[in-house]
């Protein structure tokens, strides 16, 4: 690591935010999170926490119309399902099919 990006990780965590450790030598790949970092560069490394990315579940619908029931081919919020199928009478969602985790 360059002299430039150490300076950052230390003033980055001089100004409040969140710096993770990760020692090269204990044979871990994981980076834990530190309010009191030591800044030995030679046994540790240290970055700036990344930005966790917002993500929502999404589920399929199961759509109750005048006609009767159909499974939707779409995977969404219960919002969403709401406005792709405005008329409808009634909206289930199913678990059984899975849900996902998207970003927002």
């Amino acid at each position: 690591m360059k002299i430039e990006q150490m300076i950052a990780v230390m003033q980055h965590h001089a100004n409040g935010g969140e710096v993770e450790v990760r020692s090269r030598g204990a044979g871990t790949k994981d980076w834990i999170p530190t309010n009191a970092p030591a800044w030995d560069w030679c046994n540790n490394k240290y970055r700036i926490k990344p930005e966790q990315k917002k993500t929502k579940p999404v589920w399929f619908w199961k759509i109750k119309t005048k006609k009767g029931w159909f499974l939707g081919s779409y995977m969404g919020t219960e919002e969403e399902a709401r406005r792709r199928w405005p008329n409808a009478l009634e909206y289930r969602r199913m678990d059984m099919l899975g849900s996902e985790e998207v970003e927002v």
